[in-house]
């Protein structure tokens, strides 16, 4: 039945009217996602939902996005779900860079569905942090300014199990991060000393 409600995931229509049935399908297949049955689970990926659900991160409003990002996140956190993922790089990496995007055009406009959003996109985060083998390169893809204190406070505000979660995807990329913020700051002075350099040739 849910693979009927697909043609309205599949829409890259923005307008108001699609955008509603957008995310009254998500909520229905959301609700099936929420059964912890492995069946269900292997059922939703024979659909194809999986991509469906991407599509919608990407041309969605907030709400949808969230819904979509939930049910991906409830399909990792199976080992059906997880595997499935990974079976293919080219899967694994449209979904390490549409959640990239999502955190790149995160919108503080929306303070009443954000919260949400970022537990889902985190508990994602981590899930795929779990295969050791990636791990290094899912760290080139999570966006530096999921990591930094405005977006910790707002998920430690909104859920303090989630908060755990995100502390633990901090120390699981914690090394690149940091390796990143020393390039940054290398960077920096570097410029800094070029434009003393420049500046005193120009005297």
């Amino acid at each position: 039945m849910p693979v009927y409600l697909y043609p309205f995931l599949n829409t890259m229509s923005n307008e108001r009217s699609y955008e509603c049935l957008r995310i009254t399908s998500l909520g229905v297949i959301g609700s099936l996602a929420k059964v912890e049955d492995a069946e269900v689970i292997e059922y939703l990926l024979s659909t194809q939902i999986f991509p469906s659900c991407l599509r919608c991160m990407e041309v969605g409003k907030t709400l949808s996005r969230t819904v979509s990002t939930f049910i991906i996140y409830r399909i990792l956190l199976s080992e059906k779900g997880l595997k499935y993922c990974f079976v293919l790089a080219g899967r694994y990496l449209s979904v390490s860079q549409c959640l990239g995007k999502l955190v790149e055009n995160l919108s503080e406009d929306d303070a009443e569905n954000l919260p949400c959003l970022l537990r889902n996109i985190i508990g994602c985060y981590l899930r795929l942090s779990e295969n050791e083998r990636t791990r290094p390169q899912l760290s080139s893809y999570v966006p530096w300014k999921l990591l930094d204190g405005k977006y910790a406070n707002i998920v430690r505000v909104s859920f303090k199990t989630s908060f755990r979660t995100y502390e633990h995807m901090r120390i699981r990329i914690a090394k690149p991060y940091t390796l990143y913020m020393i390039f940054n700051s290398f960077c920096r002075v570097i410029q800094r000393l070029l434009l003393t350099y420049d500046n005193w040739f120009a005297i």
